[in-house]
């Protein structure tokens, strides 16, 4: 079983994927969590390059993302999967789409065949949004002890990255959209209330 949990900053996605986490290991079901740029160590050495200044082309960047997501899946998702194990991802395909579509206006079939190639053509078992407004992420990124620039976004392409996830969310069935305003533990009860249909089949 392979889960992403998307949203946009401040959503909660980290908080949620260790919950989850927390509750398959307590049920008895093996699973990892990863995150692209922080997983593998070639992921680090991206996040570190993402993170200058002097890196300002929006193509090399995507590419720099998509050689990312191709190691992580290559050395960890993979073979976990094919061990019959778990996979939470924090972010997923939703978060490279929506985030190339708004900066560099690719369609999103064109970023789909770039993520079937990175991705090796597996497809999440079921992608969670973590649905909030412009105005609750924006309280929420204020608020972070420690910003990097991707939490320096303004409202402008907040609002067009949360649009996006929408519109992937009605677009794909295996998406599933939750109120990522609720209460901590209430988003993860919805979680697992989706996630156990999932263990059983149902």
């Amino acid at each position: 079983m392979f889960i992403e949990i998307e949203g946009i900053e401040g959503a909660g996605k980290s908080t949620q994927c260790q919950l989850l986490h927390d509750w398959m290991t307590k049920e008895g079901l093996d699973s990892i969590i990863v995150k692209e740029l922080s997983s593998t160590s070639f992921g680090k050495e991206v996040r570190r390059l993402l993170l200058e200044d002097g890196l300002k082309d929006g193509k090399a960047e995507m590419f720099l993302f998509l050689s990312c997501k191709s190691q992580v899946f290559s050395q960890l998702i993979m073979p976990y999967l094919a061990q019959e194990k778990h996979v939470i991802s924090d972010r997923g395909s939703g978060s490279f789409i929506s985030y190339n579509s708004s900066i560099l206006g690719l369609d999103k079939d064109t970023l789909i065949d770039f993520l079937h190639i990175a991705m090796s053509g597996i497809e999440s078992t079921m992608t969670i949004l973590l649905d909030i407004s412009v105005e609750t992420a924006m309280k929420r990124i204020e608020m972070k002890a420690e910003k990097t620039r991707f939490d320096m976004i303004s409202g402008t392409y907040l609002s067009k990255q949360r649009n996006k996830f929408v519109e992937l969310s009605h677009h794909f069935p295996h998406w599933v959209s939750i109120d990522g305003s609720l209460p901590v533990q209430d988003v993860h009860l919805e979680i697992v209330k989706h996630v156990e249909r999932l263990v059983r089949g149902t």
